[in-house]
């Protein structure tokens, strides 16, 4: 009667712990092949409007950290308090989110604080807390009411 007795190779060992680093590995390059290669950086500028105080945003060049700025699946979001503008009413936040092919959204983050956006073309919009709409070039953004209030425009 033979007897046999296999001893296993470091292959047969770390075969399953091989794998699942290849597949965590691939995990992690589509993940950051959609982060860096598919959400769209900020982009365009903001634009002081008649007798508020301040100089030009440029949306691209906002610092954040280095997570939020190139590592986060939020990439392409951009929020009015990230901008350290000088003259923005208390209570009002905007959520400004650019998506892949070209369009800017905007978000009224402010629990109570409605925001007006007036497009090039004349129309008006209100943007209630909560709400959202699609900023067209040029738009002229008002933030607060009549007594507190200032106007920015956004060229994309």
């Amino acid at each position: 009667m033979a007897f046999n007795v296999h001893i296993p190779s470091l292959w047969e060992r770390a075969r399953w712990w091989s794998f699942a680093l290849l597949a965590l590995l691939i995990i992690i390059l589509c993940g950051l092949t959609y982060v860096l290669g598919v959400l769209r950086a900020p982009s365009g500028v903001l634009v002081p409007v008649g007798a508020s105080v301040g100089q030009k945003v440029y949306l691209s060049a906002v610092r954040r950290g280095l997570f939020t700025r190139w590592l986060n699946w939020k990439r392409n979001q951009i929020s009015l308090h990230e901008m350290n503008l000088p003259n923005i009413p208390a209570g009002i936040n905007l959520l400004f989110t650019f998506s892949t092919w070209g369009a800017v959204y905007v978000k009224n983050l402010s629990p109570t604080a409605t925001v007006e956006i007036r497009e090039p073309n004349g129309s008006k919009f209100t943007v209630a807390p909560g709400g959202s709409l699609t900023l067209a070039n040029h738009s002229v953004l008002r933030l607060g009411n009549n007594q507190n209030s200032c106007e920015y425009c956004y060229y994309a």
